[in-house]
């Protein structure tokens, strides 16, 4: 197993069972959220990212990278001025996608995955909450 397979479990798993999510086995972990379906996948990163990993949140049908949901004042308003429309602005205040490095160093990587699951408690399932509400 390697160090990323064994954080996902030792690390990853207990928390998001406690939250009351179910592990596929692979990377995908799903919940009944609200009468909806919510799901958390970790995607490893291919060709030029390859050695790197994000994680997706899903909620029926909206997709959102979590690195992408921390938000700030800033970020607020230039999504409230720009709604859904596309912009160079948006493109430049906003959050980045997150991706983070796979290491092969067991201690190195459950540093990192615990890193993953706090931006998932902080940030992650209040943004599957509020998209899980009717």
């Amino acid at each position: 197993m390697t160090p990323f397979d064994k954080s996902l479990r030792d690390v990853v798993k207990p928390y998001l069972e406690n939250q009351g999510y179910s592990f596929n086995g692979k990377r995908d972990f799903s919940a009944i959220v609200n009468g909806q379906n919510s799901v958390i996948t970790f995607q490893k990163g291919l060709r030029g990212l390859a050695g790197t990993f994000t994680v997706n949140l899903s909620v029926e049908e909206k997709t959102e990278r979590l690195g992408t949901i921390r938000i700030n004042s800033w970020s607020i308003f230039i999504n409230k001025f720009f709604g859904d429309k596309e912009s160079l602005l948006k493109a430049v205040f906003l959050p980045k996608d997150k991706w983070w490095k796979i290491s092969e160093n067991q201690i190195n990587m459950n540093k990192t995955m615990n890193d993953v699951v706090k931006m998932i408690s902080d940030h992650g399932l209040n943004w599957i909450e509020h998209n899980t509400k009717s």
